[in-house]
C-alpha cells in the first residue's frame, strides 16, 4: 500500500552492489516518457542517460515506444480487476490478453539489467496486479516483497499534504479519507499476500516498523530471501545509512535524498491524526491488521 515505507527500502537496496533501483516502474509509460518527469538522478527522464541507454537497447528510443498504447496496457490491470487475477486459471487468460505489453515489460527489464550489470532490478510499484503480470514474463525470476505498514500511520500520510517535486511546479500528493483508506488498505494487503504465496519461497511480509527498529539486520534478510547475500553494506551506523544518486522513475519524495541519513520511523500520526481518524482506520480494517500483526486499542489516546 502507498506511504509504507517502501520508498525508503527501495533506495537502500539500490546501494548494494549487484542491485540497481528503478522506482515504481509502473508509471514509467505514463510519469516518464509522457509527462517526462524527474529521474533520481535529478535529470528530466529524457535527458537522462541512463535510461536513454535502456530505451535505446529495448525498443530502439524513446521514439519507438507507443506511449497511449502502453498506458492502455497498463490500464486493462485494475483494482477492480483482482478478483479474476485470484481466480485459478487466470494465467492463462491474462498471457493471452496482454501477450504484448509482456514482451514489452521483458525486454524493458532484460535492458535495464544488461545496462545496469546488474543481478537485482527493485521495483517498489505498489500494485499488485503490477506484480502479477510481472510473473508472468518469461526469463524473469520474481519475487515479491510485502512491505506493510500501522494503517493509522498509513492514514495519516495520506490525509496530509505532501508535495511531488519531480514536476516543474512542485504539486500536492494525491490525499484520501481515512475510511476509504482503511478499504484501500484491506483490499491491496490480502490480495497482494494472496497472489505472492502462490510461488512457495517468492513472497515475504516486511513491516515497516520492524526495518526501522533494526534496520541493517532486516536489509540481510532481505537479501537472503533474493538469494544474493551480501557482504557489504551501506550502513554508517545502527541506523544511519549512506544515499548515493540513483535512477527511480517514481516514488516518495526521499528518493531524492543523498548523503548520509538517520532512519527514524514516522511516527508523527500519533499527534497528528484526529480521534475519529484513528478509529476509522482501526474498526475498518480489522481483522486484517490483526492478521499482519498489528494489534492495538481501536481508540488510542492521541499521544500513545
Amino acid at each position: 500500500m502507498g506511504r509504507s515505507g517502501s520508498t525508503i527500502l527501495d533506495t537502500i537496496l539500490g546501494q548494494i552492489d549487484g542491485y540497481i533501483s528503478v522506482g515504481e516502474i509502473k508509471f514509467i509509460w505514463e510519469r516518464s516518457l509522457l509527462e517526462n518527469r524527474q529521474c533520481g538522478c535529478g535529470e528530466r527522464f529524457s535527458s537522462c542517460p541512463f535510461w536513454t541507454r535502456v530505451f535505446d537497447r529495448a525498443f530502439g528510443g524513446f521514439d519507438a515506444v507507443n506511449v497511449p498504447e502502453m498506458i492502455s496496457a497498463m490500464n486493462q490491470t485494475r483494482t477492480r480487476h483482482f478478483p479474476l487475477m485470484l481466480l485459478p486459471g487466470s494465467e492463462r487468460i491474462y498471457r493471452r490478453r496482454q501477450a504484448a505489453y509482456l514482451e514489452k515489460l521483458g525486454s524493458l527489464y532484460r535492458a535495464i539489467a544488461d545496462e545496469s550489470g546488474s543481478d537485482v532490478i527493485v521495483d517498489s510499484s505498489k500494485y499488485p496486479s503490477h506484480a502479477y503480470l510481472l510473473r508472468l514474463v518469461n526469463d524473469l525470476d520474481v519475487r515479491v516483497l510485502h512491505v506493510t505498514r500501522d494503517p493509522r500511520a498509513v492514514a495519516n500520510s495520506w490525509l496530509h499534504d505532501k508535495y511531488d517535486p519531480d514536476q516543474d511546479i512542485p504539486v500536492l500528493m494525491p490525499q484520501q479519507p481515512a475510511w476509504l483508506n482503511a478499504i484501500f488498505w484491506n483490499v491491496w494487503n490480502v490480495t497482494i499476500e494472496a497472489l505472492g504465496k502462490r510461488r512457495k519461497g517468492a513472497y515475504r511480509q516486511l513491516r515497516y516498523e520492524d526495518l526501522m527498529e533494526n534496520p541493517e539486520d532486516r536489509v540481510g534478510e532481505v537479501l537472503e530471501f533474493a538469494g544474493t547475500p551480501a557482504t557489504v553494506l551501506p550502513f554508517a551506523g545502527p541506523r544511519k545509512v549512506r544515499l548515493g544518486t540513483n535512477h527511480t522513475v517514481s516514488g516518495n519524495p526521499i528518493r531524492f535524498d543523498t548523503g548520509t541519513i538517520e532512519l527514524r520511523a514516522d511516527e508523527r500520526w500519533r499527534t497528528q491524526l484526529s480521534r475519529s481518524a484513528a478509529t476509522t482506520a482501526g474498526l475498518l480494517t480489522w481483522p486484517v491488521r490483526r492478521h499482519f500483526r498489528y494489534r492495538f486499542p481501536i481508540t488510542p489516546s492521541r499521544s500513545s
